[in-house]
């Protein structure tokens, strides 16, 4: 989880709880309908200003979109308000019976990672206060141009209300044969030419180096362009309307990445990579 640890400042900080305090969950769905959830806090006082009130912040939860965040020491710094100016479009890419869409033992299903994942990333973007839509919540596959179709009415929808809408959609590599291979890495893809996405694009490569450098994974990049992105006119992010990236996170025909994707440390770090790039690009847009 992406909860930040703010330091304590010199002067005396003293937060109160309010008792009885409802948040609401509300997300938007692809179906039209609104899921609605309250969870309520009832919390003393705290004042930071010793150890024994910092170890006793350290037990407080805190309480956000979508329920209970890991505990933190000072909550001075709130969630942006302009984290309510977007709203993100995600896309799982690939259905249960999509032929080829898995590892050569035909133990790794795609469409089923794509869709761990995505759920992953919306249960953090819940935390942030971010809305989003999971464009296909079925496990069959949709087709493209219903999937384009979606996402553009999704965009309408929110533009309509003040957003600025962005499509990620979410994808695992596969290398060309029909056995495995040593092919690895993470990569993102925008269309030819240059447009905003090559910004969320940016933004996204910048958290997958903060995430996969220090580990020695390979990050994969194009820079014939000047920038790290791959460029190809997919179907989903050149048809949709609104800035659009497709990730390739790692090869499924790589028994390595496999075993690495199938981990909850892989899992983690994909998601990572994902609402960090988020943030960045949010906080690019809204906050100079």
């Amino acid at each position: 989880m992406l909860t930040k640890i703010y330091p304590l400042k010199r002067k005396l900080i003293t937060m109160s709880w309010i008792s009885n305090i409802f948040k609401r969950k509300e997300n938007t769905s692809t179906n039209g309908k609104s899921v609605k959830k309250k969870v309520a806090i009832n919390k003393k006082p705290i004042n930071l200003i010793d150890s024994k009130s910092i170890e006793a912040a350290k037990k407080v939860q805190l309480v956000s979109f979508g329920g209970e965040l890991e505990p933190a020491i000072v909550i001075a710094n709130k969630i942006p308000a302009y984290y309510k100016n977007i709203h993100i479009i995600l896309d799982n890419g690939h259905g249960e019976e999509t032929p080829g869409k898995r590892s050569p033992d035909g133990k790794f299903r795609e469409y089923r990672f794509n869709r761990v994942i995505v759920g992953m990333i919306a249960d953090e973007l819940e935390k942030l206060g971010i809305s989003y839509s999971i464009l296909v919540p079925e496990t069959c596959d949709i087709s493209l141009k219903e999937r384009v179709i979606r996402a553009n009415k999704i965009h309408q929808e929110q533009h309509s209300k003040g957003k600025t809408v962005i499509l990620i959609s979410v994808h695992a590599n596969a290398a060309g044969g029909s056995g495995w291979s040593n092919a690895t890495g993470w990569s993102g893809w925008t269309t030819r030419g240059t447009t905003e996405s090559d910004t969320l694009a940016a933004c996204l490569y910048q958290a997958a180096h903060e995430v996969l450098d220090p580990k020695g994974m390979k990050i994969r990049k194009d820079m014939t362009d000047g920038d790290e992105d791959y460029e190809e006119n997919f179907y989903i992010i050149y048809k949709s309307s609104m800035p659009s990236v497709l990730t390739e996170n790692f090869f499924m025909t790589t028994k390595s990445d496999v075993a690495y994707l199938d981990s909850e440390e892989g899992k983690r770090d994909i998601t990572d990579i994902h609402v960090k790039g988020i943030q960045k690009y949010i906080e690019l847009k809204f906050n100079k």
